[in-house]
């Protein structure tokens, strides 16, 4: 029933399929071995079905089953369908998928036969317009009649400048390429659905391809991003099983899921920038997964590429925990060393995108990664502060996401530093002398205020006066952020009256705390500003509502602010 109902949700046919795995698991610890050959015999009718979906199905079975089940004398064989999975990764021909039979998938049964119906209209229409074929041509009455045998058929018309002749070409060249796009859009997820199970075995073949390129293809192409995730999760199982292996894969494979990673322009950005358009980081953030499927047209492959990267460092973290790095030192050369060993700003462009690269990287695996490497994530998050006021804004923009991502999952081991580091960079000074160094302080405000929200409510004191003296900034973009940034802090306000200033701040945090608290209730409530006296002699006395507004621009002049009365 799993098999046939495949237009559900993905996430639900999942759990279908783990209830059917448990259930399968429970019957070998009983010793129900009727009850096993019966589950086994299942998966081998599923893997051999005529529908992709089927054996997609199938194979995601045999894959929750070996995970539920440990190795040990409880964990059955499955020799068969073991075979079959084997079958299913010989075949790669996507028109073919159970060869030497010329069968092709159930789901695309009417595609083809589409194809064919074309193909003989083509055929007609070329015969009653005089032109003739040249060459040998595959009927499209026989079995296997395809895609490729459809273009080997107008290959053998001879172009024409008949007007009908043409058209009636292009249309069965678009329902071929319609067919051959949905065949290997079947058999990608098969082949990789597969491979998955194959890996689950435990054990794997000297000859890695078969497994290697359609886990890879999956990660990097399915816009199923439950899929995805399996996929991904196969590949990080497959790179522990190679781990102690020589030679390995895992550096090759670790290198093409970073180039992945940091591949897609609209969240990695390219060295050489110095300011990034605001509607590309809007449109970074907007765009997404709608019901767990990415969006063919508003989503790119190199976004698809990227979130299937992601799901793998986040299953390799899983999967190695703890001994991440020791186990996979080439991870830790393209996550730490690039941020650790920063390049100068003069540096080759080449060198300046590494460390972007490295900023993406740790920004993914900071968060997953096992509490046992946190403080070499901390370290390496300190080490990104000084990358946030770079001048090339790729590398501004970027280390500004990554510091903000990791002080949201780790905020009383990053927040206090992170502040102390641009508190001084916001405000009057030699440190905030240049504009690189303000836009970052700037930015890391802004994606804070972003990614924590509530959250950073103790802490918004200690931003909101800083940012108020960015907001008359001579430069447009940094006054303009500094403003948003502001507005959307000024909200926490009530949140965090009242409460007692974090443990991890400094001392002088904690007193610049409740001094600028007190300094914005005077701003907020204008009742709690102090009288101001008039630097002169005055004759009059001066009307209540005179006075208050002369505390309110005394004030205003006092903390260098503007304003009209």
């Amino acid at each position: 029933a799993v098999a046939k109902d495949w237009p559900a949700t993905t996430v639900g046919r999942m759990r279908g399929l783990e209830c059917l795995a448990r259930l399968a698991a429970v019957f070998g610890s009983n010793s129900r071995t009727n009850s096993v050959e019966r589950m086994e015999a299942h998966a081998v009718s599923m893997l051999t079905h005529a529908n992709a979906t089927a054996r997609l199905a199938g194979a995601h079975f045999l894959t929750l089953w070996l995970h539920v089940v440990p190795p040990g004398p409880e964990r059955p064989s499955l020799q068969e369908p073991g075979a079959k999975l084997a079958a299913i990764l010989a075949n790669t021909n996507p028109a073919y998928p159970s060869a030497p039979s010329p069968a092709s998938y159930g789901e695309v049964a009417q595609m083809v036969k589409y194809v064919k119906s074309e193909s003989m209209a083509f055929l007609r229409v070329a015969a009653t317009n005089g032109v003739e074929v040249t060459g040998e041509v595959p009927s499209p009455e026989a079995d296997g009649f395809g895609a490729d045998s459809a273009a080997t058929l107008s290959a053998a018309v001879p172009q024409t400048k008949i007007q009908v002749v043409e058209t009636a070409r292009s249309s069965l060249h678009a329902s071929a390429q319609r067919l051959r796009e949905t065949e290997a859009k079947l058999h990608g997820s098969v082949l990789a659905a597969a491979a998955g199970a194959a890996v689950s075995f435990g054990a794997l073949p000297p000859k890695l391809n078969p497994f290697i390129q359609p886990l890879m293809s999956s990660v990097r192409r399915e816009r199923d991003l439950e899929l995805q995730r399996r996929a991904a999760n196969s590949v990080a199982a497959m790179i522990k099983l190679c781990a102690d292996r020589k030679p390995s894969p895992n550096d090759k494979l670790l290198k093409n899921i970073s180039i992945m990673a940091c591949g897609d322009i609209k969240e990695t950005l390219r060295a050489g920038v110095k300011e990034v358009p605001e509607e590309d980081v809007k449109d970074a953030k907007k765009k997404g997964a709608n019901g767990g499927v990415v969006d063919d047209e508003e989503i790119s492959e190199a976004m698809v590429s990227r979130l299937g990267a992601e799901a793998c460092i986040r299953a390799i973290c899983a999967s190695f925990g703890g001994d991440v790095f020791s186990k996979l030192p080439a991870l830790e050369k393209i996550i730490v060393a690039p941020v650790v060993n920063a390049p100068a700003e003069s540096a080759d462009l080449l060198a300046i995108q590494t460390l972007v690269d490295g900023l993406q990287m740790i920004k993914v695996f900071g968060p997953v990664a096992h509490e046992s490497l946190r403080a070499k994530v901390i370290e390496v998050t300190r080490a990104a502060f000084a990358a946030a006021m770079y001048a090339d804004a790729a590398v501004r923009v970027t280390a500004c996401k990554a510091i903000a991502t990791i002080a949201n999952a780790y905020p009383d081991r990053v927040i206090s530093p992170l502040l102390e580091y641009i508190v001084p960079r916001l405000e009057d000074g030699e440190a905030a002398a240049e504009t690189a160094t303000r836009a970052g302080s700037v930015g890391l405000a802004s994606e804070l205020t972003a990614r924590l929200g509530s959250a950073l409510a103790p802490y918004c004191v200690l931003l909101l006066v800083p940012l108020m003296g960015r907001m008359s900034d001579p430069d447009l973009n940094i006054r303009g952020a500094a403003t948003k940034a502001f507005a959307s802090l000024v909200p926490l306000l009530p949140l965090a009256r009242g409460t007692t200033p974090p443990e991890e701040l400094t001392q002088k945090q904690k007193e610049r705390s409740t001094k600028d608290g007190e300094f914005l209730e005077a701003l907020l409530d204008n009742s709690k500003i102090e009288d101001f006296k008039l630097p002169f002699k005055c004759s009059r006395t001066l009307r209540p509502y005179q006075q208050d507004g002369v505390n309110w621009l005394a004030f205003l002049r006092r903390v260098k602010l503007h304003g009209a009365l």
